[in-house]
This record gives C-alpha cells, structure tokens and sequence, in this order.
C-alpha cells in the first residue's frame, strides 16, 4: 500500500485512491471480531465508523477509535459498522469480462444441484423452471433418467459443459469440495449476482418471513457464497447445519448454512416460488438496516502499523472480509503524528474561521478526537495543548495582513485546507513559518495543501504544485475526479453541478486544473482590433500599483503586477486602449516606470493612480504627486467593488464602441483577463481599465457632451 494505491470504496462501491501514508511504528494491536465471525487486527487509535442502533430512525453515525469501542463493549453496549455498497473490482484474474468459460447463473445451478463426478455432468431437479432451462441451453444434448416430480437430466459431451469444468477446476470435485471459481468471485456485480441466485435456486432456502439461508456440506463453498453476499452489500454468516429432533437444533458433523441478510432479498432468486416469498419481506420489516455488530475487541500484542488516508469525502475503505472502516483524516492525523515530542508545533488553517468551525469541519473533528484525552483545549486560542508541550494551532487568514499574525512563530507542520481560495502571498508566507528550532530536531518539516480548482490562487498552485513541467520535482500530486470521489449521493450532486456554470462543474466534478474560466461580464469578440486609435481624442492613463515588492517576494513563485491602462475617448464617445503597462518592480522601479512613461505619454494625457487607505496610501499618492509635477495627476479612493466598476465597460463593449490598437504589449494577457473576469485570479488589468473608462466618461459628461 502506497501513496496512489486504489483501494474500494464502500459508500460507492467504487475506487478512491490512497492519498497519504503514515508509518506509525510499533503499536499496541486489537483484534476486532464481528457477529458474522470476520475479524481484523488493527492498533488502538483507528477510527471506525459506528452506531448503536439498528433501526433506521435512530441510527446516528458517529467516529470513534478501537480503544473506546472496546470500552462500550465492556459498558454492555453495541457497537454496529455499516457494509459495504456493492463492490466494483477492477481487478481480473485469467478471464476478461464477458468471456467466461460457462455463463454464471448457470454454474450456480450446477454447483448447487450438478455433479461433476462421472463421466458426463448432470443436473438434478424438481422445478419445472429449472428443468425448461436446462433444456433451453443444452436442447438435444440434454439425456433424461426420471421424471416428475423428480429430473435427472445428463449432459451429452457435445454441449462442452464438461471441458468447461475442467477448464475451471471443478471437474472431479464432489460436494464436499466445490467451491466458486476466482475469476467469478471478483467479476462484475451482475456476474456475482447471477452464480448466487443459481446457487439460492438450486440450495437455497426462504421462509415465509423472508428469511433466506444457502445450506452445503462444502465449507470452501459456504465461504465464498458469504463472500458474494458480503462484496454484494449483504452479510452472510456461516453456521455448522443442523436439524431438530424433539424441538432441539441437533448440530451436524457436516454441512452449513450461510445466513444472508442483504436489501431487496427477491434480487437473490430467479426461481418464481422463491422469489414471491422474498417479495415485500424486506429485512426487519424495513424499520432496520443491514449492519455488521461488534461483539469483541482482543487485545493480542504490539506490531508495526501504519494508517492510510484516502480521498474519498466520508473516509471509509474496506479491510479484509468486505469489512468497513476509516481513514485518518489527512491533515487532522498528519498534524497530530508528532504531539508525543516536546515542543512540537502544528498549524491548520482554512479561508474563514467560519470554513473551520462547521459541525463537520476538521477542528470540529479534532474535538471529537481529542476532548475525551490528555489534551488540553483552549477555545480563546483554538489550540489544543498536550502532556508533552506540544500545540496543535487552528487559524483562518480572511483579511490580507492575517498571516502576519504568526510573524514569530515556528511550526513542524501546516496543512492549508482549500488552499486555492487562499491569497498566495499568504501561503507563501506561511512555507516561510515552516522550520526547525533547537528544540525540536528530529521532526521533519511537512506542509500538506488540499485543495479544488479555482479561486484566487488557481495559478499558483497549478503552476508550483500540479503542471508536470513546472512543479517541483519533491512534489507530489495525486488528482481526483467525480468517478474517482464520488459523494454518497451522486444524483443530487450531479444536479447540484449542473446548476453551475460549465467551467466550475468541470473543476468540480473532474478536478480540471486545465479547464480555462470564462467570466460573465466580457467577451473578447466584442473587440475591435484597429491599426491606430483616433489624434483628436481624450486621454488618460490609470495606475494599479502593484501590492508587494518582487524583491521580498523572489523565490516564492509569485508577485503582483503594476499595471498602467492608456485609454482615449474621441467626440463621437468610441474608445480606444492605446497602451499597455504591466511590470514586476520594485518599488523605486515603479516610481521610474510611471515618470519615465508620463514623459512618453505627454501632457495631454491625464495622469490616475488608485489611493490606497490609510495614511500610508495617501502618502504614496502625495509623493508621486510631487514626481509628477507639470503633468495632470489625480487619485482617488475606489467606493465599489471591482465588478461594480466593470459593469458599465462591458456594456459599452458588448456595443461595439470599444477598440484595441492591434499588436500591443502583453494582448493576450489582457483578453485572458477579460474572459475570466471576475472569477480570475488576475484581474489588475481589467480593473485599470474599467476605472480608466469611468474617469473619461465621467469627464464627458462634465463637459455635457452627453
């Protein structure tokens, strides 16, 4: 098992893949034993999904680890674990789909009523159904001896039935010794589906209350049919036969019966009278569902465990004996992994401190964990504090500065959930939080981001941590779509989807990184391309300078841009984007950038700059005022938000009325924003120019040109 291992799913039935590996050295060990006689071995601190009801109405799905269900045993309680959803297996063993020797429902028949033993098989049966099939596949080469109500019904050799058994294994094996071939046993669910109903039509049982039991005198073949039914979504429980004799069950020396519970018993029949006895008796009249109950939990030594984390929403995957259990959650157990080490220290943060405390969010999930141990939690500080010293810190970064918070501070691990709805400057900073201290030297440093596409910081990440050419090789990326993830109820998600536009739906549905956003204000059609813009005309220029220095920032992938949008307006109100300024600078680079530009604009071109808040804002924009001096300069404070300001641009747009000077500086870039806006992670430039339109429309209007 390894990081991008497939395993299965239960809540689908599906596969999920493994997304995270930890080694956890040498544990104390349980071995956890349910009431249908399958176990597993496990170490104290696994989570398991569990419940302590059986009815539908009062089944509330809690997590707990192995310990503390071994306490509720102990308290006479029971704990109960969901089965699995019917299980895809992609793996095949000698024959491909559909190419099996001997069509499965009829294998079922003959493994229950057939023999393999002389020199052609045979096929023994009461049912007249039964007897119209076997006649219907075999025709002429089917030999009778008997009669009604009893058939015995041999099979010429020219039907290949014996070549096919031979072929399989089975030819020669007596009742005793039957079994279900490999290659049936991890086939599609309507191949495993079929063999089990040839088998409960031929050795099957259903009572009137709609109890259904498989009876054989083979113990291989008992086991498997319990694995059909267990990789079904049923459970089957294997008990030695017995018959009663004066009102006593007399157990037998040989033979067994396979208890199969499972929903929609009738799907385990074809035979009529069988199948209207399993009709409308659903399991415990309905009220109950189909669990797997605890009934004991062994302490049995210590041995080197790991755990594994998949990517599935719910957590669970299947251990040996389709038996349903749950992962660590990915950042949460990462996190925690070095809290015996003194001075340890682990950070988790999300976009919003509301993103964090949801019922099912991951500090909500650290309480279910942690509030019943040594822990200590203090809800002032969202912190959870160990015997050892060492924290584990829950934060949120929803302002620009929040980051600065942790100016001092030094973590061993921090996982960043959602990280694309992030600011990258932010998450860059906190990799600058990541390190070591003379106290804590035998933790390794780790960051872990879990995230979808899209969102502010959608570029960054797939350029540093997803696109195969420019990712870092220490790297790794495991992807996930829909088929892959699914959630529990794929339906309603799908129609949740479709409700989106088809850009979010794909990086959703498929995590498609590559799928390129399309915004919903512009179109890059409604552009004129033109060889020279109008000489009589006003015109202006609009300043965003950028928000961080490229020289503090160099080495963390990323900085912001400076943009300058030249834009003129002719009498006839048709505009025109002359120029385009987009540079990383510092910031005395920038002061000379935007003098040396005004000198080639000339003073007839209006000179706007956007007015940061604060005193230092306004500092920035006097300063600049004195740089620009001879030249018309304003600023302003922007009062609306960026699409506020698009609004009226893109009408204008969409008009017609809005012209491009064909082979500009950094075009492409510009219409890139354009179809994004205003879900982009870049939209500096579409910004500058809806600002710079609104000053000249603005100026016309003064004017009373219109």
């Amino acid at each position: 098992m390894e990081v991008g291992s497939i395993i299965t799913c239960p809540s689908t039935g599906g596969i999920q893949r493994v997304i995270q590996v930890h080694e956890r050295g040498n544990q104390p060990v349980y071995r956890v034993k349910m009431n249908d006689g399958s176990s597993c071995v496990v170490a104290g601190d696994h989570l398991w999904k569990y419940s302590e009801a059986w009815k539908k109405s009062g089944a509330q799905w809690k997590v707990a680890d192995t310990v503390s269900l071994m306490e509720m045993l102990e308290q006479g309680k029971r704990p109960m674990l969901p089965v699995t959803e019917p299980v895809s297996f992609t793996r095949s063993y000698r024959y491909p789909e559909g190419a099996m020797p001997m069509d499965p429902y009829l294998l079922g028949l003959f493994l229950g009523d057939g023999s393999f033993r002389t020199y052609a098989p045979t096929f023994t049966t009461a049912d007249q159904e039964l007897f119209d099939f076997i006649v219907s596949v075999y025709g002429d080469d089917v030999k009778f001896s008997g009669g009604n109500p009893c058939w015995g019904m041999r099979i010429a050799d020219g039907g290949g039935t014996k070549a096919k058994l031979e072929k399989m294994g089975l030819w020669k094996c007596s009742s005793h010794t039957k079994f279900i071939p490999e290659e049936y046993k991890v086939a599609s669910e309507d191949v495993r589906l079929a063999i089990l109903q040839g088998l409960m039509d031929t050795d099957g049982f259903v009572d009137g209350n709609g109890r259904c039991e498989y009876s054989t005198v083979s113990r291989t073949l008992a086991k498997d049919v319990k694995w059909l039914v267990d990789s079904l979504g049923g459970r089957g429980t294997i008990r030695k036969g017995s018959y009663k004799k004066d009102g006593q069950h007399i157990e037998m020396s040989m033979g067994y019966g396979v208890h199969i519970q499972i929903v929609n018993k009738e799907r385990l029949f074809r035979l009529t009278r069988k199948k209207q006895r399993a009709t409308n008796k659903p399991f415990n009249g309905g009220y109950s569902e189909v669990k797997r109950r605890i009934v004991s939990i062994r302490y049995i030594g210590k041995k080197e465990c790991r755990c594994i984390t998949v990517d599935h929403i719910d957590g669970l995957y299947l251990t040996n004996g389709f038996i349903v259990t749950h992962n660590s959650d990915a950042l949460l157990m990462a996190a925690l992994q070095y809290v015996d080490v003194p001075f340890y220290a682990a950070l988790i943060v999300r976009s919003t401190y509301k993103d964090l405390s949801l019922p099912d969010a991951i500090m909500s999930r650290s309480k279910e964990w942690l509030m019943n141990s040594d822990a200590h939690w203090s809800e002032q500080e969202k912190t959870w504090t160990f015997p050892s010293g060492a924290k584990l810190v829950f934060g949120h970064l929803d302002g620009p500065n929040d980051h600065y918070q942790y100016q001092s501070a030094a973590f061993q691990f921090i996982g960043i959930d959602e990280a694309s709805q992030l600011r990258w400057n932010q998450i860059m900073y906190l990799f600058s939080r990541v390190r070591k201290t003379d106290k804590v030297i035998s933790v390794p440093l780790r960051v872990r981001l879990a995230s979808n596409p899209g969102g502010t910081s959608h570029d960054q990440i797939k350029e540093r941590y997803i696109d195969s050419k420019t990712r870092k090789e220490d790297t790794i990326f495991i992807p996930a779509w829909l088929e892959d993830n699914p959630y529990l109820d794929q339906e309603s998600y799908d129609d949740m989807l479709n409700q989106l536009d088809h850009v979010t739906r794909k990086q959703l549905r498929e995590g498609n990184w590559d799928v390129t956003l399309e915004g919903n204000l512009f179109q890059r059609h409604w552009f004129n391309f033109v060889g020279a813009c109008p000489v009589q005309a006003r015109k202006l220029r609009w300043w965003d300078l950028a928000a961080t220095d490229p020289k503090v920032e160099k080495g963390k992938g990323w900085a912001d841009y400076t943009v300058g949008i030249k834009m003129s307006m002719n009498k006839d109100g048709l505009v025109c984007i002359e120029d385009i300024v987009r540079e990383r600078l510092s910031p005395l680079d920038v002061e000379k950038l935007i003098v040396q530009t005004a000198e080639l604009d000339g003073r007839d071109t209006d000179i706007w700059m956007e007015q940061e808040p604060g005193s230092s804002g306004k500092a920035n924009v006097d300063r600049y005022r004195r740089l620009l001096a001879g030249f018309t300069f304003h600023s302003e404070r922007p009062t609306g938000g960026k699409s506020e300001y698009a609004r009226p641009f893109s009408a204008y747009a969409e008009a017609g009325n809005v012209s491009i000077l064909r082979g500009l500086q950094h075009i492409m870039a510009f219409l890139a924003e354009l179809d994004e806006f205003p879900i982009g992670s870049h939209d500096d430039m579409v910004d500058a120019t809806s600002k710079a339109f609104s000053k000249l429309t603005a100026s016309k209007k003064k004017a009373g040109v219109w």
